[in-house]
């Protein structure tokens, strides 16, 4: 039997030369393949990546429409006060921003709008023009705090740390209430003009200043650091008890009762003042009158006493120590 044997040779370049049929065949339709798909792909790629990175140079990047908030814009200030918050990957209705109003007087209570006191700034002055009543209520149970209204319909303004009353005197017997120990603590200045009347009981007040120039009655009961009390009207003031390191007094007219225990006391006296200092026990005490001034105060421990015109000085107890020194009509009497 006759068997017909290729040399291995024949087979291979049979081989090789059907593949280079194929390849010829076969190269020319993919390569069209891939050059269409790179094609197709890189001009979806660029055209996504270029718009989603925020690119504004490409001109394939749709315009986006601008959205601006209406009515739920803050104020700056309580912008700047809250912290960033994350932004959410998932679109949520928008809510209404907190916005701090005036407040406003409605059936005789006086009520603020919005967040609350906690977002508003601490107050450290008050200032009353008119004929006001205004009391101060430290305690927590007789109400919410903050300021209301009793019976009365008055102006109010308020500038960052300072609120500002003024209207005429209301039939009830106090015009304004400013409630809340935390409230009423934070309270550092008080000035009152025109005919303004101050009441309070149960203060704690680290930090006191009182500008009276008002023909209206102050009446404080509580306890008073960094005392500093200005009159310059024809007023009376009562305050206790005093207790601090030092209480600067100055009196140009009405009359003034103080009680308490201090350090220092410095007291002037002028024009036709009257002061009744003598429940005042001071280690150390300063005083000048002039005018037609009186003061009765307590002999302290260390007494300095200035003198002039025809202001009167009567000290209740011997000092341990005296310098004094009285000129004109002047006189200063030790009981």
């Amino acid at each position: 039997m006759m068997v017909n044997k290729r040399p291995a040779q024949s087979v291979w370049h049979s081989a090789c030369s059907g593949l280079l049929v194929f390849s010829s065949l076969a190269l020319p339709t993919a390569y069209a393949i891939e050059k269409r798909f790179d094609r197709t792909v890189g001009q979806i790629d660029m055209k996504h990546f270029q718009c989603d990175s925020g690119s504004a140079a490409s001109p394939h990047c749709p315009k986006r429409p601008q959205q601006v908030a209406k009515n739920h814009q803050q104020p700056i200030k309580n912008m700047l006060s809250e912290k960033p918050k994350p932004v959410p990957s998932v679109k949520t209705p928008s809510r209404p921003a907190t916005v701090e109003t005036e407040p406003v007087v409605d059936s005789g209570k006086f009520a603020y709008r919005g967040s609350g006191r906690a977002q508003r700034e601490v107050v450290k002055r008050i200032d009353c023009r008119g004929g006001l009543s205004i009391y101060l209520d430290p305690s927590d149970h007789h109400g919410k705090p903050g300021v209301h209204a009793a019976r009365s319909t008055f102006s109010y303004d308020e500038h960052g740390r300072v609120i500002k009353f003024s209207g005429p005197r209301g039939r009830g017997q106090y015009d304004v209430i400013i409630r809340g120990a935390d409230f009423v603590k934070q309270i550092e200045t008080v000035n009152l003009y025109d005919s303004c009347s101050l009441s309070g009981d149960g203060l704690k007040q680290s930090v006191w200043q009182l500008n009276s120039e008002t023909t209206g009655a102050v009446s404080l009961k509580g306890m008073f650091e960094r005392c500093t009390i200005l009159q310059t009207a024809s007023n009376q003031i009562s305050m206790y008890w005093v207790g601090s390191n030092a209480v600067d007094v100055v009196s140009r007219a009405g009359a003034m009762r103080l009680a308490g225990a201090v350090d220092h006391a410095r007291i002037r006296a002028s024009g036709d003042s009257q002061l009744t200092v003598k429940q005042l026990r001071a280690h150390n005490a300063w005083l000048y009158a002039t005018g037609d001034a009186f003061v009765e105060m307590f002999g302290s421990r260390r007494l300095i006493v200035f003198s002039d015109g025809a202001a009167r000085i009567l000290a209740d107890g011997v000092p341990m120590f005296k310098s004094e020194s009285s000129i004109e009509h002047s006189m200063f009497v030790i009981d």
